[in-house]
């Protein structure tokens, strides 16, 4: 009975998830708007939101959704004895792949979506969802969170532009409040090595089999969240596992 349970919430979820890919083009159009309205509040822009170039995202069938966040959400359920530990990880999973496909979209990061997830990475830790105490967790989110800020702010002085995002930063931070600091590591590890990996097999694959020539100096952006959502599934199986 728990399972079915957890099949129809995590469709449902898997619902909300679609709704808000299809609207993620439209939201970033008019956060952008706003935030120029209140940068130059005096010299209103020429454009509109509703003209935005952004495409929606191309969402699938809405069964698809339902039927595999359900049985994602289902698979918790049978392999946590306690449904309040389900519960946590099966949310965590499906609010760190939404954040994972809009970043691999758009190359955008929610700081909203990285505060909800930090913010149930802590829950969890208060409620002893995760073997870590409060004190390590708050330990870890600020010692990451001051290391990458610091690579941002270098980064961009380096490269005159943002070579490692901003939401980047936000990210790592709010999945860190899952680890103590001697597992920060491995998960930064685990997360950088899978992004080169496909870097540079998708570099390989595109200059054996394009047809056009790909200039060596041509910028490359990589949307960063894919990877630090491998990265932490990864290391936090390995915790489990022992």
């Amino acid at each position: 009975m728990i399972i079915l349970f957890f099949f129809l919430i995590g469709g449902v979820a898997g619902a909300v998830c679609r709704t808000l890919l299809q609207q993620s083009a439209r939201q970033i159009s008019a956060q952008v708007y706003a935030n120029y309205c209140e940068i130059f509040p005096e010299n209103p822009p020429h454009f509109q939101p509703e003209k935005s170039s952004l495409t929606a995202i191309k969402c699938g069938a809405f069964w698809l959704y339902f039927g595999v966040s359900g049985l994602f959400w289902a698979a918790n359920a049978c392999f946590w004895t306690e449904p309040i530990t389900a519960l946590f990880y099966a949310s965590y999973g499906t609010l760190l792949g939404l954040i994972s496909k809009i970043d691999w979209h758009y190359r955008l990061i929610s700081l909203t979506h990285c505060w909800q997830l930090g913010a149930l990475g802590l829950l969890g830790v208060y409620f002893q969802l995760i073997d870590l105490s409060l004190a390590q967790s708050l330990q870890s989110l600020f010692v990451v969170f001051v290391i990458f800020w610091a690579i941002f702010h270098l980064a961009r002085f380096y490269y005159q532009q943002e070579a490692f995002g901003r939401g980047d930063y936000w990210l790592i931070s709010a999945l860190a409040v899952l680890h103590s600091w001697q597992e920060l590591p491995l998960f930064i590890f685990l997360s950088c090595f899978s992004a080169v990996l496909f870097y540079g097999c998708s570099k390989w694959w595109a200059g054996r089999f394009s047809s056009q020539k790909i200039s060596q100096n041509a910028p490359h952006f990589l949307p960063f969240a894919p990877f630090l959502a491998l990265g932490q599934v990864v290391s936090l199986a390995l915790n489990v596992l022992g």
